[in-house]
C-alpha cells in the first residue's frame, strides 16, 4: 500500500475506530468487574439491574451520534459546509434535548421500575445508591457520544483516542478508590467523572488550528 495521504488518513481512522470500539466494549463491562470484585454478589446483582436502562441510553445516543455523524459527512462530501455545520448543530441541540429526557425519565421511573422487577430491599437499595450519581452519565452520554462521532469524522483521532483512553482509565481508578470509601455510590461517581472529562478532552479539538467543525444553531 502506497504511503499517500489518503491511506494515511484511512489507518489513522480504523485505528482511531478501533481503539474507541474496545474502550467502549470495557466501559461497558469495567463497574460489574470492579464491584463484582471489590463489592460482591448483591452489589453486582444492582449493577446488573440498572444496566438494561443504561443499554437503552446508549441505543438512543447511537441513533443521533451516528445519523448525525452519517449526514455530516455525506454534506461535506458535496462541499457543502454550512449545511454540513448546521448538522452537527442540530445534533449537539438533538443530544442535550435526549440527554434531558433520558435523564428526567431515570429521575421519575426509577421507583416504577423497581417495583416491578420486585427486587430484594437489599439490591433495591445498592441499586439506587449506583443509579444517583450514574443518572448524570445519562444526562452527559448523548452530548459526549455526539462529540466524539462528530470530532472522529472531522480526523482528529488523536482527541478520540485521549479522550476514550482517559475515559476508561478513569472510570476504573476513580471507581475502585471510592468502592472503599462509600460503597457503590463510588462505582458510579467514577463512571461520570471519565465521562465527564472525556468531554473536557474533546472539546480541546475546538481549540486547534486544523478543525472543521463549526456549531451553528440551527434545526434543520
Amino acid at each position: 500500500m502506497r504511503n499517500t495521504f489518503c491511506n494515511k488518513q484511512f489507518r489513522s481512522l480504523m485505528f482511531t475506530g478501533s481503539v474507541t470500539v474496545v474502550i467502549q466494549f470495557l466501559l461497558v463491562i469495567s463497574d460489574t468487574i470492579v464491584v463484582g470484585n471489590i463489592l460482591g454478589e448483591q452489589a453486582l446483582g444492582a449493577v446488573n439491574v440498572v444496566k438494561p436502562f443504561s443499554s437503552f441510553v446508549i441505543f438512543i445516543t447511537s441513533l443521533v451520534s451516528i445519523g448525525t455523524s452519517v449526514f455530516y459527512s455525506y454534506e461535506i462530501g458535496k462541499f457543502d459546509k454550512e449545511k454540513a455545520d448546521g448538522l452537527f448543530g442540530q445534533g449537539i441541540i438533538l443530544a442535550v434535548i435526549s440527554g434531558v429526557i433520558l435523564f428526567l425519565t431515570g429521575l421519575l421511573g426509577k421507583n416504577f421500575y423497581f417495583d416491578y422487577l420486585n427486587l430484594s430491599p437489599q439490591i433495591e437499595e445498592a441499586a439506587s445508591a449506583y443509579f444517583f450519581y450514574y443518572q448524570f452519565v445519562i444526562l452527559l452520554l448523548p452530548v459526549y457520544t455526539v462529540l466524539l462521532e462528530l470530532i472522529y469524522a472531522d480526523g482528529d483521532g488523536m482527541i478520540c483516542n485521549i479522550s476514550s483512553i482517559v475515559q476508561i482509565g478513569l472510570n476504573v481508578v476513580v471507581s475502585i478508590v471510592l468502592c472503599y470509601h462509600i460503597g457503590i455510590m463510588g462505582v458510579g461517581l467514577g463512571t461520570f467523572f471519565g465521562v465527564a472529562f472525556s468531554v473536557v478532552i474533546l472539546l480541546v479539538h475546538f481549540f486547534r488550528k486544523n478543525f472543521l467543525i463549526l456549531f451553528i444553531f440551527r434545526l434543520l
